[in-house]
Parts: C-alpha cells; sequence; structure tokens
C-alpha cells in the first residue's frame, strides 16, 4: 500500500542535525525553539546511546555475516541496530511534530518528515543502512518490516512519564519476519518474538501491552527461536 500524501519536508534554514547513533534530532535555531526545552531532545540522544551500549557486543559479529552475505552475492538484511535506528528516528520526528503543531503527526507526516533528511546520512555511517533502503510510500517500510501505525486520541491529552503533555498519541507495531518491534510516544522500544496473531496497533493501550513486548536492551530470544542464531538469520537481531 502505498501513502500517496507523504510529505516531505524541507531541511533548509538554520536547523543542526544531531546525529546519534542509528537516528538524529533536530534543533530549530529560532526564536520558537527558545520556547521548546532543548533538555528534552537531550535526553532523549543521551538515551539512545546508553541503549545503544546495549547492542554494542554484537555489531562485531554482525561485520562478519555481512561479510559472509557479500561473499554469497546476497544482500545481507537489516540489522537490529539498524531497525532500532529507524524508530528512534520516527520517534524523534514526532517529538518535533508535536513541538511545532501541537499534536502527533499522521502517518504520512511522519514518514515524511523521516525520509526529508535522508541527505544528511551518508555512506559508511550507522544510519545510512537504514535510510538507503527505507521506503516511505509502502507498509513495507524497511525491507521486511510490515508498519502498522496508528494515531490515538481516545485518553488524551496525558502527561506522560517524563512530565510532557500531549495533545494525542501514537502507537507503531513494525512487525518482521522473526521479530517485531514496538513504541509510543514514551519513545521507549520494545521487542517479541512475532507473533501469529498481533492485535493492531489501533486496538493498544499503549507500546508496552504488545504480547510479549520487552524493552529492547534486556529482550533476548526464546531458545525455541535460536535456529538461525547463528546463521545468516542472525543479522536480524545483531
Amino acid at each position: 500500500m502505498r501513502h500517496p500524501r507523504v510529505r516531505l519536508l524541507p531541511t533548509k534554514g538554520r536547523a543542526q542535525m544531531i546525529y546519534s547513533f542509528g537516528g538524529f534530532e533536530e534543533e530549530q535555531m529560532t526564536e520558537k525553539s527558545l520556547c521548546h526545552p532543548p533538555e528534552m531532545l537531550n535526553q532523549l540522544s543521551r538515551r539512545g546511546v546508553l541503549k545503544s551500549l546495549a547492542i554494542a557486543p554484537f555489531l562485531v559479529k554482525n561485520t562478519i555475516l555481512k561479510l559472509v552475505w557479500q561473499a554469497a552475492g546476497k544482500t545481507p538484511p537489516l540489522s537490529v541496530a539498524a531497525v532500532l535506528g529507524f524508530l528512534r528516528s520516527l520517534n524523534n520526528a514526532q517529538i518535533l511534530l508535536h513541538f511545532k503543531n501541537g499534536q502527533f503527526g499522521a502517518v504520512e507526516d511522519v514518514l515524511g518528515a523521516v525520509a526529508s533528511h535522508r541527505e544528511h546520512y551518508k555512506p559508511g555511517t550507522g544510519p545510512y543502512e537504514w535510510m538507503s533502503r527505507f521506503n516511505p510510500f509502502s507498509d513495507e517500510v524497511l525491507p521486511g518490516h510490515f508498519l502498522d501505525y496508528a494515531l490515538i486520541t481516545a485518553g488524551y491529552p496525558r502527561v506522560l512519564s517524563d512530565e510532557r503533555k500531549v495533545q494525542n498519541g501514537y502507537r507503531v507495531v513494525l512487525r518482521g519476519e522473526h521479530y517485531t518491534f514496538i513504541t509510543d510516544e514514551e519513545t521507549v522500544i520494545y521487542m517479541t518474538v512475532t507473533p501469529e496473531q498481533a492485535p493492531p496497533a489501533s486496538s493498544l493501550p499503549s507500546a508496552r501491552e504488545f504480547p510479549g513486548a520487552t524493552p529492547f536492551g534486556t529482550f533476548r530470544p526464546p531458545q525455541a527461536s535460536l535456529g538461525g542464531w547463528d546463521t545468516g538469520e542472525a543479522g536480524k537481531w545483531t
């Protein structure tokens, strides 16, 4: 399914890009930004860097696996680090959209916001792995990963755990063949083994209530799913 109304937001002007592991943040250097607490984005950046340390031990193994796939003439699957990078960027874009517009964006708005920064991701950098394969015009936004996105208004406005007040909410379910990733306006990213049947994003009270959802920093695949752990399938984790 295509999203014909995806809006590619301009990145010209006095904007500063702050890169973190697998994601970006943007601080608009305008008078309006003086009303926006920059510590919010700085906190998100620190959170992303700290959480990325949880998967750092797997990166060396991932490099070896990529070389094996390339030697076989195949395109390596996306790493979990790359998928997490996309989701962090989506969450960051939503924070900016809420600040600018007073509410979180529809799917075409947030995917357009993420895609509009494509030129900032250079070959050889961590985020390039997912951005170079990102398709904002399809439900399959990343190869093998299908997006279920919903804006939520019931129960809003509400105050989040970090004391931000938001006018609406959103739920993101990114379903892969082996693993599913879930997040919402709290910006915590959860993982679980992809279930045979899953509730739609629109039905979730919060991301953490997706069946089996575990914060990615503490997620470990169950023993039953380790069949491809030391093969190419492991690239989906590392």
